[in-house]
């Protein structure tokens, strides 16, 4: 039945796509509404909002403007129509009248001024930004510009402020309580294990964001890989005309000293667009490690402590063009580079004591110290037509990345005993640890409005993926020729996936419709050489159906219903057997058996003035999960992914942003959430349960002359991270700003996790293993940036071509 559904899509697609364009412009277009929004001295007006209004009073449709203040209001039934127009600092704007019958089928109602509000500008000095949150029908926009504690943090510090996302100790990122979430640079995405990723956001200055993208439901135009959502992070490419440019330095202090400089150049000129930007972080990390484990039977009971201290050095660069060849075409290209050197100087006490007399048995002393060149380069070229007015347009994008890490680690072990003096022994290793991935990936998209009203969206993909580790290592530091086979290890894995989807968008009056269809076959070959050769190979087809319901209730309020089938692949560096040893009782270890995935997800939500609310439910079967394994007689403990039957999640969300007074915003975000893992796990039937609640709040503060002040925070009650139970975690922030120079300039200072909350303690006890995992970073820390704009920035913005590509696989490991 799936084949069948399959082959119908594919059908209908070749149809349209070899029907050509003609016959539809031929039939006329959907009545619409355009114009745009200007303000004192006819700038434009950017993130303005609007709403339709039929009879004077019943909202019909809403949004916001673009950055250069136009708005394009599509499938408008035939009536009477006025337009209201608002935004913080200027006078209400009311549009009317608006005909439109049978015999207009489009209506631009020209260019629309705002006034500026003279009671506001004489209670206080608006500080102009766009609002921290918005909202669409698809997904929740993270102005980062606009938050001023994100200052003098790390791109991954970012994300653990967003609301509904948390971020712990080791990287890893969670959605509204639910792992697998989809990271994306750009609309691509890295190819990252989580712990590879983190260092590369680590490495990212929050400097370089523009804003964050957070779809929980994504529809079949993206890929299937997710499930527990996307992620999508923007960097800034400036769009004023002409030439324009920015500059910013940042100095943080917390336990140690990191320091930013950022440039970015921009040109605007008619056909061409360009951009380059330049960053350079030097920064020292700071990462603590305890673990506690007790074994009851030989009485007997491990404290380890490990503590790492991370200095490193990163630049990153990026520059790309857009030209518009005619009205109706358009080529572009971009490269981004990130480079960084970081040493990790780590250390590991181990005790060993008795549990009955607490007398302490015998002493382990480790350092691990690796050295480590990271080198990321990505590559995009793209061209968009337009073939009418109708908005029948198509995009063709190639991307490469190309990801190259290079680690040498010295592993030195000092064993004490305070039994028996035998048994004391000294060892040391050294090794080569370097991950190659290489990334081509092509994707055309085509967009077309069908029988004069549905909206089709067709496309297909091709992805490949190359990895290589050769991980080497030697008993002798100063002897290539001792290595140890048994700790060596050389993996490739090479993956190629081949999607296509279709997509249909409806709307009935105040009823609209998204149904989507996505098919991907994936093939994938993994090859271990050494310790032993051995090659595994994996290869599925699956189809991913999505559907999205809204309805309009009333002039103020909304109900919507999204479903979504998605999938999980594992992570490369999961499917690699090597040991990668923390010191010598602890280790993560890959898992060449282990299964993607699948997920379905329902969210039912509600929008009244503002204040949404959204159900949602998911069904994981075969779920990833990393588990502990422990030997007992030689006391190792390690780590590895493996699938469990299932996981059920079901939550509440509730987000508002509204003004409390005339200086005073705030955005709150509440999540309810409840995480069921079933399977067995260590010969015992797993059956594990938690409810947790997250709340994030950011109250902006707009005061006179130029100041604005910001307090923010977030907290999560007790909840599951895999199967480990987390203690209650948070942190709270606070910060400043002023704008100089006649708003040339800006000054921002930020204190971040002012109560140093923000630091995690896991538990697990369960058949032989009961153990404590406490872990905390530098995270309490005070920033100061100061930022200048340089150039023709008083000039109207020029509209920038984005790459379209949107590979959105992931292996890393609200008003309408």
């Amino acid at each position: 039945m799936h084949k069948g559904i399959f082959s119908i899509s594919f059908i209908i697609i070749i149809f349209y796509l070899l029907s050509g364009t003609s016959s539809f412009a031929q039939s006329g277009n959907p009545p619409k509404i355009s114009g745009k929004i200007i303000g004192k001295g006819g700038e434009a007006q950017g993130y303005v909002s609007f709403v339709l209004l039929k009879n004077s009073s019943e909202q019909v449709k809403s949004g916001l403007t673009d950055s250069l203040g136009n708005f394009f209001i599509a499938n408008v039934p035939d009536g009477e129509y006025s337009i209201k127009f608002s935004q913080m600092g200027y006078e209400q704007k009311i549009y009317s009248p608006i005909s439109l019958n049978k015999g207009s089928n489009f209506k631009n109602i020209g260019i629309i001024e705002l006034k500026e509000s003279l009671k506001s500008l004489n209670e206080v000095a608006i500080v102009g930004r766009k609002q921290l949150i918005e909202h669409s029908d698809d997904k929740m926009t993270i102005n980062v510009g606009s938050s001023i504690t994100s200052t003098g943090s790390t791109a991954l510090e970012v994300l653990g402020k967003s609301p509904g996302v948390i971020v712990d100790q080791n990287g890893s990122i969670k959605l509204r309580g639910k792992e697998g979430v989809l990271i994306m640079i750009d609309d691509k995405a890295t190819y990252l294990s989580s712990t590879d990723l983190a260092n590369l956001l680590r490495s990212m200055s929050s400097s370089k964001i523009d804003k964050i993208e957070i779809m929980t439901n994504p529809s079949a135009k993206y890929d299937a890989a997710g499930k527990g959502g996307i992620i999508n992070i923007k960097l800034k490419k400036g769009s004023m005309e002409g030439f324009s440019g920015t500059s910013l330095v940042s100095y943080r202090q917390g336990k140690y000293a990191s320091e930013n400089f950022d440039l970015a150049l921009n040109y605007n000129k008619k056909k061409l667009s360009v951009f380059v930007n330049y960053n350079v972080m030097h920064s020292k990390g700071l990462d603590r490690l305890g673990i506690i484990r007790l074994f009851p039977k030989e009485d007997q009971l491990f404290d380890q402590t490990n503590t790492k201290v991370m200095p490193s050095t990163s630049q990153s660069f990026g520059a790309g063009l857009s030209y518009a060849l005619n009205k109706k075409t358009s080529i572009g290209g971009s490269v981004n580079s990130v480079f960084s050197n970081t040493t990790q100087n780590g250390e590991g006490l181990t005790n060993i004591s008795s549990i009955s007399t607490r007398k302490l048995l015998s002493q382990s002393f480790a350092t691990n110290d690796v050295k480590s060149k990271l080198k990321n380069i990505s590559a995009n070229l793209n061209i968009k037509h337009v073939f009418d007015t109708a908005g029948t347009k198509a995009t063709f994008d190639i991307d490469y990345s190309g990801f190259n890490q290079k680690r040498n680690q010295q592993f030195v072990t000092n064993y004490v005993s305070n039994v028996d003096p035998v048994d004391n022994y000294f060892s040391g290793t050294q090794g080569e640890l370097p991950i190659d991935i290489k990334v081509i990936a092509a994707k055309v998209d085509f967009n077309k409005r069908i029988f004069n009203k549905i909206e089709m969206e067709v496309g297909a993909k091709f992805s490949n993926v190359r990895t290589d580790n050769n991980m080497k290592f030697m008993a002798d530091e100063n002897s290539n020729d001792a290595m140890l086979p048994n700790n060596s290890n050389r993996f490739k894995y090479e993956e190629n996936i081949t999607a296509g989807y279709v997509n249909f968008k409806e709307n009935f009056g105040r009823f609209s419709v998204q149904a989507g269809l996505r098919g991907e076959k994936t093939n994938g070959t993994g090859r271990q050489v050494i310790p032993s050769d051995s090659v595994f190979k994996k290869s599925y087809f699956k189809l991913f159906p999505s559907l999205f319901l809204s309805q309009k209730l009333s002039a103020t309020q909304s109900l919507s219903f999204v479903y979504s089938y998605r999938i999980d692949r594992p992570a490369y560096r999961y499917l690699n057997p090597f040991k990668y040893f923390i010191d010598q009782y602890t280790y993560d270890a890959g898992n060449p058996d282990l299964n993607p995935e699948f997920t379905n997800s329902f969210e039912l939500s509600h929008n009244f003035k503002g204040l949404r609310t959204s159900i949602d439910y998911s069904h994981t079967s075969g779920a990833m999960t990393k588990v502990l394994n422990q030997n007992d007689s030689t006391k190792i403990l390690y780590q590895i992914m493996d699938n469990l039957a299932s996981r059920t999640s079901y939550g509440l969300t509730v987000i508002k942003s509204f003004q409390v007074n005339r200086i005073w915003t705030t955005t709150n975000y509440l999540n309810f959430n409840n995480k069921k893992f079933s399977g067995k796990y260590l010969g015992t039937e797993l059956n594990r349960s938690q409810s947790t609640f997250t709340i994030n709040s950011t109250n902006t503060f707009s005061l006179p002359d130029g100041w604005a002040a910001e307090l923010s925070g977030w907290f999560m009650t007790k909840s599951l991270y895999e199967i480990y139970v987390l203690d209650p975690i948070g942190s709270l922030s606070v910060g400043v700003q002023k704008q100089l120079f006649n708003k040339k300039a800006t000054l921002k200072i930020n204190v971040s996790d002012i109560l140093k909350t923000n630091k995690s303690t896991v538990y697990l006890d369960i058949a032989n293993i009961n153990s404590t995992i406490n872990n905390s970073s530098d995270s309490r820390f005070v920033s100061m940036t100061f930022s200048y704009r340089f150039g023709n920035i008083n000039r109207k913005s020029k509209s920038r071509q984005e790459s379209s590509a949107n590979d959105e696989l992931k292996r890393i490991k609200l008003t309408n």
